[in-house]
């Protein structure tokens, strides 16, 4: 099996089954043709946020051979250092745990209690925030003491703790009021992405480098950093889908945006 062999199989055909499932949603409650293009929307915003945010960090770890893949396994396209079937696995990773966060959350109009649209969440979610925070600077502090064997883990925690401060700050009780389905879509496509990076390890498509990880490994041989890896990837998508779908977001997101303007309109004396 190769990289683009990987992909079609366990990302594209995936896809298709799931957006079959959707649509056949759609046909039997009633086609919303705003609900399809919130969903293609979302689809083009976060694949593009995914791929900006996630490329040079990649890039970055294929130069430092945190991990690497097998030349004869790839089609021999790269940009930068890594093959054009890693950008590929990026956007679809998104359309498939999107698909599944479609299928999964429902679109929410419920209002939240004691809901302002002139407020952000990042008060009553402010310890989970910190916690994160504590988490990005032990995470740095390792990197930069330079303790290989959890350069990869730090590497990861790096790159995906500062979205996740993000989505809790700005959205945290919006998250909560939906965390039992949230939990489900995370849980079950982290479970997914275990299992078939299992096999694509073991096909040798890509290798983790022993000597910058803890090599504690799971049942089947597979880095406990992958694991983390994908859990932190499955909940950036799942967060970012449970609050596009949310009606509460946009509310927060125009109130928001709505105060912004009105500080940019004063003078400057009355800004602050």
């Amino acid at each position: 099996m190769d990289y683009l062999d990987f992909v079609i199989l366990f990302l594209i055909i995936p896809s298709a089954v799931l957006g079959w499932a959707l649509y056949l949603r759609f046909k039997a409650t009633g086609f919303e043709r705003d609900h399809a293009r919130s969903i293609f929307y979302s689809f083009l915003v976060i694949s593009v946020i995914a791929v900006v945010y996630t490329t040079p960090w990649d890039n970055y770890l294929v130069a430092e051979r945190v991990w690497w893949y097998d030349p004869e396994k790839i089609l021999g396209i790269i940009w930068g250092w890594v093959p054009i079937e890693e950008y590929a696995f990026f956007v679809l990773h998104v359309i498939f745990t999107g698909l599944g966060a479609f299928l999964i959350l429902r679109p929410s109009s419920t209002q939240l209690p004691d809901f302002s649209p002139n407020r952000s969440s990042g008060l009553i979610f402010s310890r989970g925030a910190v916690l994160l925070g504590l988490l990005w600077i032990i995470s740095a502090t390792a990197f930069l003491l330079n303790i290989s064997a959890l350069r990869y883990l730090t590497l990861i925690l790096l790159w995906g703790i500062p979205p996740l401060m993000i989505h809790i700050t700005f959205g945290g009780d919006i998250l909560w009021h939906r965390r039992r389905r949230t939990a489900i879509l995370i849980t079950v496509f982290t479970l997914y992405f275990i299992v078939v990076d299992t096999i694509a390890i073991r096909e040798g498509i890509w290798t983790i480098n022993p000597n910058q990880s803890t090599n504690i490994m799971l049942p089947g041989g597979l880095p406990i950093e992958e694991a983390v890896f994908f859990l932190v990837t499955n909940t950036l998508i799942g967060f970012s889908m449970a609050l596009w779908s949310a009606k509460e977001t946009w509310i927060r997101l125009n109130g928001l945006i709505l105060i912004a303007l009105s500080k940019i309109g004063r003078p400057v004396s009355e800004r602050f």
